[in-house]
């Protein structure tokens, strides 16, 4: 749209500036006064200037392409390590209860997940006595509300991503489009 825009506005800007100047020496008296290379002039200005703001518009949305792929890539990293460190906390907390539940020690290990292990405090009430549990699950869910965080920054960095190729006010062809298999 801004594409056909700009090419019009040059387009008449120019047809008129030359159609001025061809003519001018012929038509003085007619076209004196009458502000057409004024006019000629102006378009092209204005143009020229929707062109600057079209490229400063497109390396903008380029950099921030940019940056959002590596944005994206570092959120994965984080996710990641915070499903890894919660499994590990996971598997700390499990060991704990099958110590001190060894009658229940097969329910534990096959059903204990990060996302429940705040559950088992029902489960168990005694658990809430230990310090040191309290301040496992109180880490592993820590762990968790920061691995959805970034979940959460995920969705909003891809949709971002997904929109910028699509935006009316660069030139598309030079935006990257997002290929999740490349990372």
């Amino acid at each position: 749209m801004i594409w056909i825009i700009l090419t019009l506005s040059f387009l008449l800007g120019f047809f008129i500036s030359v159609l001025m100047h061809k003519y001018s020496k012929k038509y003085i008296k007619i076209y004196e006064g009458e502000g057409w290379p004024v006019f000629a002039a102006v378009n092209i200005i204005l143009t020229f200037f929707c062109a600057f703001f079209l490229f400063i518009a497109t390396v903008s949305g380029y950099s921030n392409q940019i940056n959002d792929f590596y944005d994206l890539k570092k959120i994965d990293q984080l996710e990641s390590m915070y499903k890894e460190k919660a499994e590990a906390l996971t598997a700390q907390f499990a060991s704990y209860l099958a110590e001190a539940y060894p009658e229940h020690e097969r329910l534990i290990f096959d059903k204990i997940s990060p996302d429940k292990v705040s559950l088992y405090f029902v489960k168990y009430p005694d658990l809430k006595s230990s310090e040191t549990m309290t301040a496992l699950v109180g880490e592993i869910s820590k762990l968790q509300a920061d691995y959805y965080q970034q979940k959460e920054n995920r969705i909003n960095k891809l949709r971002d991503v997904e929109y910028r190729p699509k935006s009316p006010w660069v030139i598309k062809f030079v935006i990257p489009h997002y290929n999740p298999t490349e990372q």
